[in-house]
């Protein structure tokens, strides 16, 4: 019950261009309100399914935030 925004996307493609080049960290540089959450989230859930198939189970995965609002919102995504 979300609309994904163009700018989300082209910064999930970003960070997934970097993981299949191999990469094991990337940046994501957004201004507050722009959906950062929604964009990491995306790429967690994307990531998963990939290790998933791959490795034949689920990755560990830590996401941490200074507010519970922000996890609540990347459980929801």
């Amino acid at each position: 019950p979300f609309e994904v925004k163009q700018h989300q996307l082209e910064a999930w493609e970003h960070l997934y261009r970097h993981r299949v080049a191999g990469e094991s960290t990337a940046l994501i540089h957004m201004a507050t309100g722009l959906g950062k959450t929604t964009v990491v989230a995306g790429d967690i859930r994307t990531f998963s399914e990939e290790f998933l198939q791959t490795e034949g189970r689920s990755p560990r995965v830590l996401f941490m935030a200074h507010q519970t609002e922000l996890l609540r919102q990347a459980e929801e995504r």
